[in-house]
């Protein structure tokens, strides 16, 4: 079984983020939280966030992630408050990016690191096993993150510069209680966290 897609892709960078994003990607996990959800206008983003099974608007939305690993690298399943998107994820050696599919939408996802938020770019996507190009393919616009209380924050954007907005979903996660799944480290209670974590 394969580790987390982008702890592989942090560790080849020699990239050094913040402990909540760190523990977050350590292995496999469930977590609870919270988060809103935007979604763009036109009718072929519209189009394009049914193709990739992308949830409904939502503010205060509860959310659950569950983290499992599998042969090639880690399965996401994300529970918007209901609405579930699942997503496999595997880390490209070769390009040092993490490929994640969402049915039939492939993206090459590129690392980098900002003041101790990871930022996730797209550096490559197709759909149906056919090349989007550059200029139509979204851009990315997410970070994760760690807050004032250390808990695990993520900003999850993109656009496509001629359509506009295509989503937004931003919140935060903590391990569920008595859920977490062996071989995850948890993340320390915000009791016991100093409010000066890095970000």
């Amino acid at each position: 079984m394969s580790g987390d897609p982008f702890d592989a892709a942090i560790a080849a960078r020699g990239l050094a983020v913040a402990p909540a994003v760190r523990a977050f990607h350590a292995g496999e996990g469930v977590y609870e939280g919270r988060a809103e959800i935007t979604r763009g206008r036109h009718v072929l983003v519209r189009l394009g966030l049914w193709l990739a099974g992308m949830p409904p608007e939502g503010r205060d939305v509860p959310v659950r992630v569950r983290v499992t690993g599998d042969r090639d690298g880690s399965v996401w399943r994300r529970d918007f408050g209901g609405h579930v998107t699942v997503s496999r994820l595997r880390h490209d050696r070769s390009s040092g990016h993490v490929e994640e599919r969402f049915g039939p939408v492939r993206l090459a996802l590129s690392v980098t690191v900002e003041g101790g938020a990871l930022v996730v770019g797209v550096a490559g996507m197709s759909v149906l096993g056919v090349p989007v190009p550059k200029g139509l393919r979204p851009v990315s616009e997410t970070r994760e993150f760690e807050d004032e209380d250390g808990r695990f924050r993520f900003d999850v954007g993109a656009r496509i510069p001629w359509l506009g907005p295509v989503i937004r979903y931003e919140g935060w996660l903590e391990p569920a209680p008595q859920a977490r799944v062996s071989g995850s480290p948890a993340i320390p209670p915000r009791s016991s966290r100093s409010a000066g974590s890095p970000r």
